[in-house]
């Protein structure tokens, strides 16, 4: 199976099926992962160049999902933050250039695993992002659990289900904050007031419920990537809502999202290293 790079504009989740190595697919095409190389002169905007990435592993429902996690570091979060995410269905993880390496090696390697670049975009610091996956204009139930363990239900009318990314400068040169949040919009528009230089405009938007005590603030070196993913067994738990979904007769598909970001500081651009081709 051959893999080349997609090429895609820089348009905000400007997501494209073709061209990508996909799990059951003979004759598909595939992107590689590829390591952030450091800033050049070129451009005066103080912007983040990020790059978002899925992984899917489609797999036999009676069979565990294929593990690359083990390339990744899980200890980047805390671990009372790390038990509350696991307790809603999700893991989040660190890597770097090693870590990319090794997830390319496992794709490659594998025929339930697929991966493909969804986006590459320019963000202002502190810019959000709004990542849909998952449940998309369905209604859904998501189970949360607490900090103290209490689990409830809520029902989301006409759902849809996002990760939303944003990034800023951190404290310690050369790394970067990466703010993980999951958000459901839902419902009919209603009005809502909207500040529009010295006043206010109102607008018609649907509801957003945002899931506040698993947002996750993770400080990562310029280059390396998050990833944002399922930890299974928790049932209809926002994980699970936003990263798993049945496949074909029989199987499961599970998805994983990466986020890789690098500033690019006044003068700076960036330039992608070349994604290597297999034969």
């Amino acid at each position: 199976m051959s893999r080349s790079a997609i090429a895609l504009g820089l348009g905000l989740l400007a997501a494209s099926l073709g061209g990508c190595k996909w799990p059951g697919g003979d004759d598909s095409q595939g992107v590689h992962i590829t390591a952030q190389l450091p800033p050049s002169q070129g451009t005066d905007l103080d912007l983040y160049h990020i790059r978002v990435y899925l992984i899917t592993a489609e797999f036999d429902a009676e069979q565990p999902a294929p593990d690359f996690w083990r390339f990744l570091d899980e200890t980047q979060v805390g671990l009372s933050h790390r038990r509350l995410l696991a307790a809603n269905g999700l893991r989040i993880a660190v890597g770097g250039r090693l870590a990319v390496e090794r997830l390319n090696e496992t794709i490659d390697a594998s025929e339930q695993l697929g991966s493909r670049l969804i986006s590459t975009v320019k963000a202002t610091p502190g810019q959000v992002l709004d990542v849909p996956l998952g449940v998309s204009m369905q209604d859904c139930t998501v189970f949360s659990a607490d900090a103290d363990g209490t689990v409830w239900g809520r029902e989301f009318p006409g759902a849809a289900t996002m990760v939303r990314i944003h990034c800023r400068a951190a404290d310690r040169p050369n790394h970067t904050e990466v703010s993980i949040a999951q958000e459901i919009v839902y419902g009919d528009p209603q009005p809502k007031h909207v500040p529009a230089g010295r006043s206010q405009v109102m607008t018609m938007e649907p509801p957003r419920y945002r899931f506040a005590d698993l947002e996750s603030r993770i400080v990562i070196r310029e280059g390396d990537l998050v990833a944002v993913g399922l930890m299974p067994g928790r049932w209809q738990s926002i994980g699970e809502q936003l990263f798993a979904a049945p496949g074909a007769a029989g199987r499961r598909s599970v998805t994983t999202l990466l986020v890789q970001p690098v500033l690019l500081r006044p003068g700076q651009s960036v330039q992608d290293s070349p994604a290597p081709t297999v034969p």
